[in-house]
């Protein structure tokens, strides 16, 4: 799932948007949309949530 994609430090320096590709997202503004829509918040804010206090390389 995109969410766990995004929360896992192995997976954080890939952009968000080839995150979301992966799981067939291929409009980063839609995705973005949906997303949030889904879960209150963006995708980067997720991200940036989940990653706090994790070494990102």
């Amino acid at each position: 799932m995109i969410r766990q994609d995004l929360s896992d430090p192995a997976s954080a320096a890939r952009p968000v948007y080839q995150v979301a590709a992966h799981w067939g997202m291929t409009d980063p503004a839609h995705a973005s949309k949906v997303f949030r829509a889904a879960f209150g918040f963006t995708p980067s804010e997720h991200r940036r949530r989940a990653l706090e206090g994790h070494a990102v390389h």
